[in-house]
C-alpha cells in the first residue's frame, strides 16, 4: 500500500500523518483477510462497494464506503456477486452475522447499530454458481 507520505523537514512523520497512519494500520488488523492474498472477481466494483475473492473463489469479501455525512444505522447495495442462498454474511471486522436479503438481483445487507464513523466496512460472503 503506497500512502504517499513522507517526513517533516526535521525528518520526523508529522503526527497528523502518524494519527491517520494508526487509523489505517487499525483497519487493516480488522479487515486485512479482505485485502491480502485476494483475486479480483469478475464484477469487482458496483457503486461504492468493491470486491475481492479469495484464491479458490469459495468466499467473496464486500468492502464498502461511506460519504462524510451518511448516518449511522447504514445499509450496503449493490447488483450481481449474489450470496449463495442460505449463506451467512459476517462484518469482517467482529465475525458479527448480518441480516441481508435479495430481490430482483439487488442485494442489500443491513449494518449493525453500534457501526460508528464513516470508515469503510468489509464484509465476507458465499458467493452463488457463477
Amino acid at each position: 500500500l503506497l500512502l504517499g507520505v513522507g517526513p517533516a523537514p526535521s525528518g520526523l512523520i508529522e503526527p497528523t500523518v502518524e494519527h491517520y497512519l494508526s487509523i489505517v494500520g487499525e483497519w487493516m488488523s480488522a479487515n486485512g483477510e479482505a485485502i491480502y492474498n485476494t483475486r479480483p472477481v469478475r464484477k469487482y466494483h458496483d457503486g461504492n462497494v468493491w470486491f475481492t475473492g479469495s484464491k479458490d473463489g469459495k468466499t467473496y469479501y464486500a468492502i464498502a464506503t461511506f460519504e462524510v455525512d451518511e448516518s449511522v444505522g447504514k445499509t450496503i447495495s449493490w447488483q450481481g456477486n449474489i450470496p449463495q442462498k442460505g449463506c451467512k454474511m459476517t462484518l469482517l471486522s467482529t465475525g458479527q452475522s448480518l441480516k441481508f436479503t435479495v430481490k430482483n438481483g439487488l442485494v442489500t445487507v443491513y449494518l449493525p447499530k453500534n457501526i460508528q464513523g464513516n470508515m469503510p466496512v468489509a464484509l465476507k460472503f458465499k458467493p452463488a454458481s457463477l
